[in-house]
């Protein structure tokens, strides 16, 4: 007899029309000896709102370009700008809620532009030569600036369509693929013997939460203590794992948390850290929903 059984998948219930507030706050740290470059901290809001036809509206009160590392010199002078057609993505998704492209990219461009010529009516020209090079970086170059600005976007819907499973392990290094084999070959030939670990797993935390979560880790390369990665392992599987307990590595550590009763997303939260003894580097970033 067939089984007609259907595992749950995580789709959200979201309706048409119905807006979804998103606060996303990145905090970035960077060491090399002696030295350290500027804090780098900023928060902004996207409001998403669900149209008709898998198209969604992505709405940013403080303006589309202020989420721009890049531009960080000219952040404080977007309110002095008329700069409102600048605030709106529109992206397309599939059935399974899975970004797929943003559909208004030209026009995000072409009004970079115009964002360009507005500030120099009321910024110095010392200030404007100081920024004027990193805004043309952005006109000149489509993949950098769709690359951007779907990032958010993309990781709020990173795992839409994929079934839920409770108590979900797997070990990715475990796969036995031919990329991982020639892999092991190289390093092996030159006796770096580098640890690695690259897991994900999924669970109900609570009554109300489901989780997903994934941890990329392995040896730094210029020095020669090497990590117990099964003692990591054994900490991430009992919910334990803490990124500042570990030095001397370079880790990816990513949560992402649903509401169990409609699956939209709830909190996102990403750590990165490249630890050596000359180099220390630590990204943060959260992505929470607010209504």
């Amino acid at each position: 007899m067939k089984d007609t059984y259907e595992e749950e998948r995580l789709l959200p219930k979201w309706p048409i029309d119905t807006k979804l507030v998103y606060k996303v706050w990145k905090k970035e740290t960077f060491n090399f000896k002696e030295s350290a470059s500027p804090l780098f901290e900023r928060d902004y809001i996207i409001e998403l709102r669900l149209l008709e036809n898998n198209i969604v509206e992505a709405y940013y009160p403080n303006s589309l370009l202020s989420t721009v590392k890049l531009l960080n010199p000219a952040n404080k002078h977007f309110r002095k700008i008329n700069h409102a057609q600048q605030n709106t993505l529109y992206y397309e998704i599939d059935d399974n809620f899975q970004f797929k492209a943003i559909k208004n990219l030209d026009k995000v461009i072409q009004h970079i532009t115009i964002i360009k010529e507005q500030l120099k009516q009321v910024i110095s020209e010392a200030e404007y030569e100081e920024i004027v090079d990193d805004i043309e970086v952005l006109e000149g170059t489509p993949s950098y600036v769709s690359k951007h600005f779907g990032k958010d976007i993309e990781t709020i819907h990173d795992f839409y369509g994929t079934t839920v499973r409770d108590g979900y392990y797997f070990d990715l290094e475990e796969k036995d693929t031919l990329s991982k084999s020639l892999k092991e070959k190289l390093l092996g030939f030159i006796k770096l013997n580098l640890g690695q670990i690259d897991l994900l797993q999924t669970n109900f935390i609570d009554e109300e939460t489901y989780q997903i979560e994934l941890l990329k880790g392995k040896d730094t390369i210029s020095t020669k203590s090497r990590q117990n990665f099964e003692e990591i392992k054994e900490d991430f599987v009992n919910h334990q794992f803490k990124m500042m307990d570990h030095r001397d590595i370079t880790l990816h550590h990513q949560k992402y948390l649903y509401s169990k009763q409609d699956f939209i997303l709830r909190r996102y939260q990403y750590e990165f850290k490249i630890d050596t003894p000359k180099m220390k580097k630590l990204m943060q970033r959260t992505i929470e929903l607010m209504s």
